[in-house]
């Protein structure tokens, strides 16, 4: 049963340079999770040497409660908005 779905602009640090199973690895400071990459820009120009790299993004999470009553999440990055350089910590998105 599908709770709820929000689209964030959140700071993660990309685990791992390439996808398992078609997700990446991010952590959030919080604890690590796996996430659909959608934006083709990022895709197009990513370097492997870019693991434990933090990107600023836009990602969509839908949150949906399972048969067996447990909470799932499902994570897409929609947009790298800033990483390596461009980054602009202290600043409001």
């Amino acid at each position: 049963m599908l709770l709820a779905t929000r689209i964030e602009q959140i700071y993660l640090k990309l685990v791992k340079g390439y996808p398992q199973n078609g997700k990446w690895r991010f952590t959030n400071g919080a604890g690590q999770f796996f996430a659909a990459m959608a934006d083709a820009d990022f895709l197009h120009d990513f370097d492997k040497r870019q693991s434990n790299k933090v990107l600023r993004v836009e990602m969509k999470v839908t949150q949906r409660l399972t048969a067996d009553n447990y909470l799932q999440n499902e994570c897409v990055v929609l947009k790298v908005l800033a990483h390596g350089k461009s980054l602009a910590f202290g600043t409001q998105f």
